[in-house]
């Protein structure tokens, strides 16, 4: 009897291994900033990639700029974690796109032929099921916490369990979510340290274009706009802030949680229609508005020059009042000498050593995080030793060389079964 792979030709000896790509999402923030690190590494390393993302957009521009095919197509998607719960409509959305899901992976599967298939997020559930109904093997891994305890964590993380040959964690926080797994593996998400390099990014673009003053504290926010990541608790903090320094600016990089077009969506449509604020980023406007902090605040939208953003702040702040997987802002701040404020949650602790290369703060605490800031405005050494201490640490744990040389030895654990 004949399977799927039997239908795949097979390849010639000399050519490299092949891995393809699977990413829900098209942005170059988060997990498709590291997924195209990695990417830019192992083809460096002489493997031959190809992607597979959920939407057309700057991800997959830039992985075409280093030579990889890049498919934009259905990816039916399912499952669960601490940031964004399962809902009815998700489960009603997967079983309606699974069927589309399945035949574009499996035709473009027989189009590249790869060794392996690695998903890069914890949501893909339908090519995890395309790529084992193909006989490949498959890295999951997990970005976001699945949660510890409850119905729908359980099934998430059997599912993963069920279909990944190997699964790597982004931080110890999300591996203690499944427990002790001899195929569970933790790597740490890297930066590229030389981009990322204050001695090599020339300051002042970021205060020219905002005509931000050279003495203004300027106090960053870099994410999504989301409420889950603290984004409502800035106003609270600025006030307080601006008290003793009047001329601090809170520069928010990023756009909102909710997708382009959405709001003339009939969902959209409907939440207008029944005056329901459903955008985090108008709410957002909407409550420095009603503090009378328009002023104090600049909004950038997406930006890619993280790093000339970050040669102009003084602290950046990470206050998620949920867990998150990781942490990326925090890791290149740090690589640019710039202290990190964060809340106690989650895997912080393991990117910001207290009082050492940053602060932590109790989450959802507006009051923690003003009376942070204050402290390092007031005492500019201690920011300075805090950053210099930060990039150390990086260095020392989260360069893009140690992520993918790490997944590149998960890789050739399985290539070499």
């Amino acid at each position: 009897m004949s399977t799927i792979t039997d239908q795949i030709p097979p390849k010639a000896k000399h050519e490299g291994n092949t891995v393809l790509f699977v990413q829900l999402g098209g942005g170059v923030s988060g997990s498709g900033e590291s997924l195209r690190l990695l990417v830019e590494h192992l083809v460096a390393s002489g493997y031959h990639c190809a992607a597979l993302i959920g939407s057309e957009g700057p991800l997959c521009e830039a992985l075409r700029d280093l030579g990889v095919d890049c498919r934009a197509g259905v990816i039916a998607a399912a499952g669960h974690n601490e940031p964004n719960p399962l809902r009815l409509a998700d489960v009603i959305r997967f079983f309606v796109s699974l069927p589309r899901s399945l035949r574009h992976f499996i035709a473009y599967a027989r189009t590249i032929r790869p060794d392996l298939v690695y998903l890069n997020t914890s949501v893909l559930l339908g090519p995890a099921i395309a790529a084992r109904l193909m006989g490949l093997p498959v890295v999951w891994h997990v970005r976001e916490p699945p949660g510890h305890r409850g119905l729908l964590p359980f099934l998430t993380k059997s599912a993963i369990r069920l279909l990944a040959s190997q699964i790597i964690a982004n931080s110890n926080y999300v591996a203690g979510c499944f427990g002790p797994l001899p195929k569970l593996h933790t790597i740490y998400n890297g930066v590229n340290l030389e981009r990322f390099n204050p001695q090599r990014v020339e300051r002042g673009a970021l205060r020219g274009e905002f005509a931000i003053p050279d003495e203004a504290p300027v106090i960053t926010m870099i994410s999504v706009i989301d409420a889950g990541k603290g984004h409502y608790l800035l106003p609270q903090v600025a006030a307080k802030v601006i008290e003793t320094y009047p001329d601090a600016r809170f520069v928010v990089v990023g756009g909102s949680a909710i997708p382009r077009g959405y709001a003339q969506s009939w969902r959209g449509r409907l939440r207008r229609l029944l005056g329901q604020e459903y955008d985090p980023e108008l709410k957002l406007h909407r409550l420095v508005e009603e503090s009378g902090l328009v002023g104090r605040f600049i909004f950038t939208g997406f930006r890619t020059d993280t790093p000339q953003i970050l040669a102009d702040t003084d602290i950046l702040l990470f206050p998620s009042i949920v867990p998150e997987g990781f942490g990326r802002p925090m890791v290149e701040a740090g690589a640019m000498e710039v202290p990190v404020i964060a809340s106690r949650i989650g895997p912080h602790a393991e990117i910001i050593l207290h009082g050492e290369t940053g602060l932590l703060t109790a989450p959802n605490n507006p009051d923690e995080i003003a009376e942070g800031i204050l402290n390092l405005l007031d005492q500019p050494d201690f920011a300075r030793r805090l950053g210099k201490a930060a990039r150390a640490r990086v260095y020392a744990n989260f360069s893009d060389e140690q992520y993918a040389a790490g997944i590149d030895q998960v890789l050739r654990q399985i290539l070499q079964e």
